[in-house]
């Protein structure tokens, strides 16, 4: 692949607005959080950021990561899949180019899984080895030395500013 190519899509954003669902308080809707979130990264670093704007507000409620869960269009977004992907699934049109995503609080639907920052590491090096075996057999994976893939796991967690 041409490494321009490669470059623009590692350096390449999703705009992206997070909306709460609407708890029926008398505080009204809270507003939108609208952020640009990289590609090449994933809903599960991203939550935080999402939930410490949330918690923010003046009505004092706070969500917890553990009691929500993602949707889009009516479908649960799979925490695991990187961003880009997400995005290019939705079917957007020109003038709608925002991926909405509504945070919601209740009880989440038997499909979602919750996948925190630990578990969504070892996905990601387990994804890196299987596209690495699937084009080299593994040769640049099994060559990788542990600061090696710790590395590459922080480059991702930094375009998010986690780290």
């Amino acid at each position: 692949m041409d490494y321009e190519v490669c470059r623009k899509v590692w350096e390449s954003h999703v705009p992206c607005q997070f909306t709460l669902q609407s708890s029926g308080g008398t505080h009204g809707e809270p507003l939108p959080f609208y952020t640009m979130l990289p590609r090449f990264s994933y809903l599960a670093l991203a939550i935080q950021k999402v939930l410490s704007s949330f918690n923010r507000r003046d009505d004092g409620e706070k969500v917890h990561s553990d009691k929500m869960w993602l949707e889009h269009n009516g479908i649960p977004l799979k925490m695991y899949i990187p961003i880009g992907v997400i995005y290019d699934q939705a079917n957007l049109s020109e003038n709608d180019s925002i991926l909405e995503i509504i945070v919601r609080t209740s009880q989440p639907p038997p499909q979602f899984q919750m996948v925190d920052r630990d578990m969504m590491e070892a996905m990601f090096m387990q994804n890196i080895k299987e596209a690495d075996y699937l084009k080299t057999k593994a040769e640049i994976t099994k060559n990788m030395m542990k600061d090696e893939s710790a590395q590459l796991w922080r480059s991702v967690c930094n375009s998010m500013g986690v780290f």
